[in-house]
């Protein structure tokens, strides 16, 4: 299998979902559990079993930013 930058991306979503799945939080507010639920949808995307459907770092770093930080 050849290294690439899609290898990394899965590894990120594999980090992001142990992070979010693994805490134990009090309920969210709606916004928030909005939020963790779109956060976990990008994560998963980041797994694709094909690496060419997987986003780039650069997709998944501004759909972050745009989601988390709105343009005002």
């Amino acid at each position: 299998m050849k290294v690439t930058e899609k290898c990394d991306m899965y590894s990120f979503g594999v980090l992001a979902l142990e992070d979010l799945l693994d805490q134990r939080l009090s309920p969210p507010s709606p916004q928030v559990e909005e939020v963790v639920m779109w956060i976990i949808k990008l994560a998963i995307a980041c797994l694709h079993s094909n690496p060419q459907s997987r986003p780039s770092m650069h997709r998944v770093s501004q759909q972050l930013a745009n989601k988390i930080i709105p343009q005002r």
